[in-house]
């Protein structure tokens, strides 16, 4: 029983701290503050509440049908990581260079769900990291505590939301960029940490020279 709180926990640490940068509440803020401009305190609550509950059940969708698209396709967990942690490092890069901090020029009057949820939170790289996820949940267990990391992922994303104002003001625009370059480093080692494990897995003689890159 302790391993498996032990695993579980090494778990958490690697689903929780990529749901929350691939998601980047950083740059979700300094988006929804150029859309959410003179907008009134309880319609700013209520905007960002409708994004992050769209965001939320978008990723839990793909969380929970992630294994049976990969058994519908015939897609091994192995190459699903090798794939999935190529396009998280894509993403990382895109970060890095500040590619996701340009604001999208459209604007609506109802911006919570397109674009503020979708791509922009429940992305693409969102929804890659919940399958990649899911295909590393071995049992139930896991499965739910997977979707615990969403939902914890989704209330910081709130917070953060309806604070942006205050946080932009308070980071700056510089601020705000080292802030987002700094999350681009920590999802791009993420996503060779998935590739890592994907190589491991198709390739089981590589295994123990992988496990001493792996394990230091």
């Amino acid at each position: 029983m302790p391993e498996l709180f032990k695993q579980i926990f090494a778990y958490i640490g690697l689903a929780l701290p990529a749901l929350i940068i691939i998601t980047n509440p950083i740059a979700a803020a300094s988006f929804f503050v150029s859309f959410a401009e003179g907008m009134p305190a309880k319609e700013i609550k209520k905007v960002a509440m409708k994004a992050c509950l769209t965001s939320m059940w978008v990723m839990i969708v793909f969380a929970i049908f992630g294994t049976f698209i990969f058994s519908l396709f015939s897609i091994t967990i192995a190459a699903f990581q090798i794939a999935g942690g190529i396009i998280l490092f894509g993403v990382a890069m895109d970060i890095r260079k500040g590619r996701r901090e340009e604001k999208t020029p459209v604007k609506s009057d109802d911006f919570s769900i397109v674009p503020l949820a979708i791509p922009m939170i429940a992305g693409p790289g969102a929804i890659t990291t919940c399958l990649m996820l899911a295909g590393e949940a071995t049992n139930m267990a896991y499965l739910g505590v997977l979707v615990l990391c969403i939902v914890i992922a989704m209330i910081i994303m709130y917070i953060v939301l309806t604070h942006a104002h205050k946080m932009t003001s308070i980071l700056g625009g510089g601020g705000l960029r080292i802030v987002i370059r700094l999350m681009g480093l920590v999802l791009a080692v993420i996503a060779v940490q998935f590739v890592l494990n994907g190589i491991k897995g198709a390739l089981p003689i590589l295994a123990p020279v992988l496990s001493k890159c792996i394990n230091g």
